[in-house]
């Protein structure tokens, strides 16, 4: 990735960082350049802010604002007449080597409603022109930083052979008003992998186990029904019916106020995910009949069960969690499943950790192996597209 003026150009990998790894890279001083932009001195920053804002919601006070600098490092890397570009070239290489302090929270980026919060990371690049009516020569170039994780480092690359843990929800539903029928019931089940904590950049394994259950009735009016007739509560056949996400909180504190805000981070299953890959089961119905057999020869009661299974994958790329005091990041997933009639639909939110799931940098082409075809190999953007997902606002502020 590179990022330039008329004189001067730095160049880094594209990589996510991690805290207390390195940031290194060069910096190219075009000598041909600089005799019509001359300049006196070539200076690189590292610097990180973590930023809460509150504004009053009756705007009679001003706004709370809590800000931290997290890192600010800066090296002079040539003065003039220092150096001059090997024999033949018009370019002078300098390179440079920056560290990261340990236990830095993740890069991030949240907006809301009379509220902010921001953690920016950035190398600025700054050519010094000394003299009146001279303006300096400027590179802003934003980082994507992340905790160092020892949890997630030690988890099996897509989570394979881990147990799964189960999260369930069972009620009772009605097809008509309350009292006025028998009411079937109703099973939702989240399978996640059995960990403390959900890594980036891993496939990670889910499954949604849907039972219903009608309410009691007799074999012969059973199979009197319809074949192609859905029996109520039937379960979603297809997975744009379902409603899987994750949802991020943003809790802020600025000056003694505290606010916070939800997002909906990822989509994993509903409308919008229309062509996500998902194996969908539908086994056959099965009857099975009530604890207690007609003595008297009567017709057999019991219940007709229906399944449904949604078995899928989902790879995070999101800020980890983490609480740094003023702002703080918690997750939790939340699945819906509609059933027909009123109130019956199911759901869920279960929290959840996230963590970053690495312990040193990782470049992109690493990031493209682990994801698959998802992220384009060629892009002006390419840092952006293949990290973190963070809002373009990120990418454009500037300390």
């Amino acid at each position: 990735m590179s990022h330039s003026t008329s004189v001067l150009s730095i160049h880094i990998p594209p990589t996510i960082y991690t805290s207390g790894s390195y940031v290194e890279g060069e910096i190219h001083l075009n000598f041909r350049s600089l005799q019509d932009e001359p300049i006196d001195e070539v200076r690189i920053s590292l610097r990180g802010r973590a930023k809460a804002v509150l504004a009053d919601r009756l705007n009679d006070n001003p706004r709370k604002q809590e800000a931290r600098m997290l890192v600010d490092t800066s090296r002079v890397l040539w003065t003039y007449g220092a150096e001059y570009p090997p024999p033949g070239s018009d370019t002078l290489r300098l390179f440079f080597r920056l560290k990261l302090p340990y236990n830095l929270p993740p890069s991030i980026y949240y907006s809301g409603h009379l509220k902010a919060a921001s953690v920016v990371y950035s190398l600025e690049t700054v050519g010094l022109r000394r003299g009146v009516l001279k303006s300096d020569k400027k590179i802003h170039t934003p980082l994507v930083v992340l905790q160092s994780d020892s949890v997630g480092t030690q988890l099996p690359l897509g989570l394979s052979d881990v147990p799964w843990k189960k999260f369930y929800r069972e009620q009772k539903v009605r097809k008509g008003f309350w009292g006025v029928s028998d009411p079937g019931t109703v099973r939702v089940e989240l399978l996640l992998p059995d960990v403390p904590a959900l890594p980036l950049f891993t496939k990670i394994p889910y499954i949604i186990d849907i039972i219903t259950t009608t309410a009691p009735l007799a074999r012969s009016k059973a199979n009197a029904q319809p074949a192609h007739k859905a029996i109520f509560p039937p379960p979603p056949a297809i997975h744009t019916e379902l409603m899987f996400r994750l949802i991020r909180r943003t809790a802020i504190r600025a000056q003694g106020r505290y606010d916070s805000g939800d997002i909906e981070a990822v989509w994993f299953l509903g409308l919008a995910r229309s062509g996500a890959d998902v194996d969908t089961d539908l086994p056959e119905k099965e009857w099975a009949a009530a604890d207690e057999t007609n003595r008297s020869g009567g017709d057999e009661v019991g219940t007709w069960i229906q399944r449904a299974r949604f078995q899928s994958k989902m790879f995070l790329i999101v800020p980890p969690t983490f609480d740094c005091g003023f702002i703080a990041c918690t997750y939790f997933l939340r699945l819906k499943v509609p059933f027909p009639g009123a109130g019956n639909d199911v759901a869920l939110a279960i929290p959840v950790v996230i963590v970053s799931g690495i312990d040193r940098p990782i470049a992109r082409e690493e990031l493209q192996l682990r994801q698959g075809d998802r992220l384009p190999l060629d892009s002006s953007n390419s840092l952006r597209l293949a990290t973190l997902d963070l809002p373009p606002a990120y990418w454009e502020a500037v300390h």
